[in-house]
């Protein structure tokens, strides 16, 4: 043998290597199954931990057998496009696991020739969860926009004024452009998202001071997540809050209901920021059905706020809970740092 067909074989050797470490880590299923029996030869870690199933129950048997995959008609329609273009890529599809739950993904699959048997390639991405996510934001800007529209006819009926109806629909305008803004922002990192919820919350409610404690559900304890607070020794109090001060904090929050009023009214002492905040709003951040925290608004004067600013913070806070918990923020202790 040459050296050149020895050289040759061994760069051979080691792609076959490269694509087989390639194909067992990737981070997205994938799987290879004859195209005519739908018979599994080849699967991933990453699909074997999507299906529930270990590599014993998968290798040999077909996918109708064992209850997984795309139904009939989907799998049928994958074929016809596969016999007329080869390929295709992020075709959305309901997918079965073992459990019997469907998952949504997305479904790219290719004609590859294996041991001189056609075969399929699939690659897998699921997108359930954001789906999930997608769907409880669009209920989120459904209800704010019920709301403006309730409020807006009770404060028309109330006020046929024009001058007022003008300044309604400017701060509606205000919180719309606050919305959206959020939105954009949902790519960004979560420090960048926490700093936007927090500032928007002080700027609309004309608030002195801002807080966002997050619940740990493993030890029903508080984390300070962002606070505009710049001096030390106070920042230490409200991040560090003693034990009788934590408990009634989170049974104020757990309770899952807006709170407005004085300090001293809800033994709160400890937010008062040395005695300088006087009256609070606190309102709840859920998300999943579950309260994941909470935004502290604090002021040094008694405020006269309407129901109609008072209802646009608590959808506020519904859609600024969805973006922090897709970012796991409320979840990752030591992942994000406290701004």
């Amino acid at each position: 043998m040459s050296k050149e067909q020895k050289l040759f074989d061994k760069a051979e050797t080691d792609l076959s290597e490269i694509y087989s470490l390639t194909f067992n880590s990737s981070p997205s299923p994938i799987v290879i199954a004859s195209f005519d029996e739908d018979k599994f030869f080849l699967a991933n870690e990453s699909f074997l931990r999507l299906v529930g199933l270990n590599r014993e129950e998968i290798i040999g048997f077909r996918a109708p057998d064992l209850k997984i995959g795309l139904n009939n008609r989907d799998r049928n329609i994958v074929k016809q496009i596969l016999n007329r273009k080869k390929w295709f890529r992020n075709l959305e599809y309901d997918f079965l696991i073992k459990t019997g739950e469907k998952r949504s993904v997305l479904l790219s699959a290719e004609l590859v020739e294996i041991k001189n048997q056609k075969s399929v390639l699939y690659a897998i991405v699921d997108i359930t969860d954001r789906k999930a996510m997608e769907e409880e934001l669009r209920k989120a800007r459904n209800q704010l926009e019920e709301r403006v529209k309730e409020r807006t006819r009770e404060l028309e009926k109330l006020n046929g004024s024009l001058l007022e109806s003008y300044r309604h629909l400017g701060i509606i305008n205000r919180q719309i452009s606050i919305f959206l803004n959020l939105n954009k922002k949902t790519g960004e990192n979560a420090r960048e998202i926490v700093e936007y919820v927090l500032n928007s919350a002080i700027s609309l409610s004309r608030a002195d001071a801002g807080i966002i404690y997050a619940v740990d559900e493993n030890d029903m304890s508080l984390r300070l997540l962002a606070s505009n607070e710049t001096d030390k020794k106070i920042r230490k109090i409200i991040e560090n809050l003693p034990l009788q001060s934590s408990k009634s904090l989170l049974s104020l929050i757990t309770k899952r209901i807006r709170l407005q009023g004085m300090i001293q009214q809800y033994n709160l002492k400890k937010l008062s920021l040395n005695n300088k905040i006087n009256y609070f709003v606190m309102i709840p951040l859920a998300a999943d059905g579950k309260v994941r925290g909470s935004l502290f608004l604090g002021f040094f004067e008694v405020q006269n706020l309407s129901i109609q600013e008072l209802d646009f913070f608590e959808a506020f806070a519904m859609q600024a809970a969805v973006a922090l918990s897709r970012l796991h923020v409320f979840f990752e202790k030591n992942n994000h740092e406290e701004v």
